[in-house]
């Protein structure tokens, strides 16, 4: 049948790619603006490790005993399954913003700007078919969040009522609690609150589904937002915008 190697959770060459990250080195690219600081790692997918605010890392660290290591956590996009997270990106950096772009396997070209603005993170995001045939794939976007303490709890609007699940009754495992049509957050913006800080994130954009969950033993919770499968058109391109902020749950009310 042609098979010629068996794989749990991608293909060989993924995990060589893996392995590869594991050993070599890595530059680092820090964006700082108004006491913030976001850490990105261009050539691990062009995620961000670190997004610090109020005194605290958000992002989840990464798990040396994980097998993805230095890259299973923080902030990742996809351009379908895996494609465009362990890419090399081509990374153009300021004090406070950064652009990066990656040609893709399947031929879509992923390009997004970081950028910090009034204690924010900006993520903007721009998926384009580069080839002259139609290419079908979807789009993702995952938060692996770290919070100071279990006492947190997700909370957002949706049409079939207000969601609001304290830490001790979400599932364990990223990506456990599954959302879609009239349970999606309105205007797609989710709260964490944790104490006397909120974790606040939004996305524009046309998401098909919302998943979470959370990790105990490392206090970690995940946002993942992902489309249906869309086919593009050769040039047809497609954008989201997203929103992550830490603020004060006294200076929201």
């Amino acid at each position: 049948a042609g098979v010629k190697h068996l794989s749990e959770g991608g293909h060989k060459d993924f995990k060589l790619r893996l392995l590869a990250n594991r050993l070599n080195s890595h530059k680092v690219v820090s964006l700082k603006s108004n006491g913030c600081e976001a850490v990105i790692v261009p050539s691990l997918g062009g995620r961000v490790l670190e997004y610090r605010a109020e005194g605290f890392n958000w992002l989840a660290e990464t798990d040396q005993g994980n097998f993805d290591y230095p890259a299973p956590d923080g902030y990742l996009e996809y351009a379908g399954y895996i494609v465009g997270s362990l890419e090399n990106y081509a990374c153009s950096a300021k004090k406070d913003s950064a652009l990066l772009v990656a040609r893709l396997a399947n031929g879509l070209e992923l390009k997004r700007i970081f950028s910090l603005k009034n204690g924010a993170l900006l993520v903007d995001s721009e998926l384009c078919n580069m080839t002259k045939a139609k290419v079908s794939t979807s789009w993702g976007a995952r938060w692996a969040l770290q919070l100071p303490d279990a006492g947190a709890s997700l909370e957002f609007a949706s049409d079939s009522g207000k969601i609001s699940l304290p830490w001790k009754e979400m599932r364990e495992g990223y990506g456990s609690l599954v959302f879609e049509r009239e349970r999606l957050p309105k205007k797609q913006a989710v709260e964490i609150r944790t104490g006397r800080l909120a974790v606040m994130h939004s996305i524009s954009g046309d998401v098909f589904r919302f998943t979470s969950g959370r990790v105990e033993s490392r206090l970690a919770m995940s946002l993942y937002y992902c489309t249906s499968n869309l086919t593009f058109a050769p040039g047809q391109k497609i954008r989201f915008s997203q929103r992550l902020a830490v603020a004060s749950t006294q200076a929201m009310f």
